[in-house]
């Protein structure tokens, strides 16, 4: 019989790709990666470079991360109340308390009286923050496409986006908000 033939099951078996032997060139997922080829590793190394750079560069503008993540959504959605922002950004009350205080003192947000519910306050950007977000967002957008980014392709970008979006996804992360703006323990499904 020829090879390759009905009856020659050994060489059609290494003709065709055998998926187990695919599976085999890389290591099982619960061996140990080697040395510096953790994804946990690379992303947390790269996430504590890239949140340093990132508060050091606002630093000059004299505004924090979380200050600048509170003031991007209360600017998009002018007069929401204190307390949906705090939900909305999974943030404790006492903790936006004292936030909300500190950025009323600058002069960068208003609390107004809201006309629906009297015990609540609902936030209003100043002058002041509109511009301060404006530089914000533009140091944010340099350190993206100049610094992180610097490096891929607009098709490598979205990606690496949508890879880490399922990443997080995984760990029950919710979208749009740094776990950095949370009190420890706040976040929910982390936990060891």
């Amino acid at each position: 019989m020829a090879p390759g033939g009905e009856g020659d099951q050994g060489n059609a078996v290494a003709a065709s790709p055998d998926k187990s032997s695919c599976s085999e060139a890389k290591p099982a997922l619960t061996e140990s990666p080697e040395f510096g080829q953790s994804v946990g590793f690379l992303l947390s190394q790269l996430g504590f470079a890239v949140s340093r750079r990132f508060h050091k560069l606002l630093e000059d503008l004299d505004i924090e991360p979380r200050d600048f993540g509170i003031l991007r959504l209360v600017a998009s959605v002018q007069g929401l109340s204190q307390n949906s922002v705090a939900e909305r950004l999974q943030i404790p009350p006492s903790t936006m308390v004292a936030v909300v205080d500190n950025l009323e003192r600058r002069g960068l947000v208003e609390r107004r009286p809201d006309p629906h519910d009297r015990r609540a306050k609902s936030l209003y950007l100043t002058e002041g923050a509109n511009a301060l977000i404006g530089e914000a967002t533009s140091v944010a957008a340099d350190l993206e496409f100049n610094g992180v980014c610097k490096n891929l392709d607009d098709g490598e970008r979205e990606l690496l986006i949508d890879l880490l979006q399922k990443i997080l996804s995984g760990f029950g992360l919710p979208p749009n908000i740094h776990p950095g703006i949370l009190s420890e323990g706040d976040i929910k499904g982390t936990e060891n």
